[in-house]
């Protein structure tokens, strides 16, 4: 409550917690292609992409969408990278791994699919996360072996080549699928949650004005207010970071009345009413 020279007002505010189950499953699909030069690498990443989507829609995606490509440099930080490049200069090798360097291009782009599962209770939708991970780890191509030497039936200056070329080798990054669980308000259930905050603000204002034997005047204005998954625990907050970091380069983001999460556990969203009256005594 405040008094201002206008006369006495009645400010409230009503909240309404809503949990609401996971309404979309999202996986994020990396796809990566190299070519002796942009082109060819681009045409084999296109062709992939095409194959992926055949392949999303035959485990029943409904939605499906392409990122832009990219190269490959600029999605993945390989923490080897200067030590191989200073171990090609110390070798003498620098100006033909550069020229490697500059005919072999890489690209990559991320496919992002969703499948309904608002209707599907919560061991269904384990069930189906457990078999899309399956199909993903069994279709997506596995990283080429390397063949290394043994060391111990090599002389000491061969051992330090092989170690050397080893470690000169780029380590292909692991084309992964992430999975998140997308929970959703519609807008229905934003229209009651809204209401019944509305309500809830109405009557505190009235028992405000009741107690200091006032009653209320004319509702001057009301304002909304929406916190989204609302929850504080560090846990949490760590996890929403390791979502962000999956959503990157899939051009999704969630909207208003939505929220990720890497587990298939029910959102909690928060929305509340507030309302100012003026006084009538």
């Amino acid at each position: 409550m405040s008094t201002e020279s206008a006369g006495v007002r009645f400010n409230a505010q009503g909240t309404v917690n809503v949990r609401q189950p996971p309404t979309r499953l999202m996986m994020k699909l990396p796809l990566q292609a190299t070519g002796n030069t942009l082109e060819l690498g681009l045409n084999a990443l296109r062709k992939q992409a095409t194959a992926a989507e055949r392949w999303l829609q035959g485990l029943g995606a409904n939605t499906i969408l392409v990122g832009d490509p990219q190269f490959v440099e600029t999605v993945s930080q390989d923490p080897l990278k200067k030590a191989r490049e200073l171990a090609a200069r110390a070798m003498g090798r620098g100006k033909s791994t550069h020229h490697d360097a500059a005919r072999t291009k890489t690209v990559t782009l991320f496919l992002t699919a969703f499948w309904d599962i608002a209707s599907k209770s919560a061991e269904e939708r384990l069930v189906l996360l457990d078999r899309l991970q399956f199909e993903a780890s069994s279709d997506i191509p596995a990283e080429e072996k390397v063949t290394v030497p043994d060391l111990e039936q090599l002389s000491d200056p061969m051992q330090m080549q092989a170690m050397l070329a080893e470690m000169m080798t780029p380590k292909e990054e692991p084309r992964q699928a992430h999975f998140l669980f997308v929970s959703q308000l519609d807008e229905a259930s934003v229209f009651r949650a809204y209401q019944e905050a509305y309500q809830q603000a109405v009557r505190k204002a009235e028992m405000l004005a009741n107690c200091a034997g006032h009653s209320l005047g004319r509702l001057e204005s009301v304002s909304y207010g929406y916190a989204g998954d609302h929850s504080s625990s560090v846990h949490r907050h760590m996890e929403m970071q390791s979502c962000q970091a999956i959503l990157a380069g899939t051009g999704y983001q969630p909207g208003e009345f939505e929220s990720v999460s890497e587990q298939p556990t029910a959102a909690d969203f928060r929305l509340s009413v507030s309302v100012h009256y003026g006084s009538d005594t």
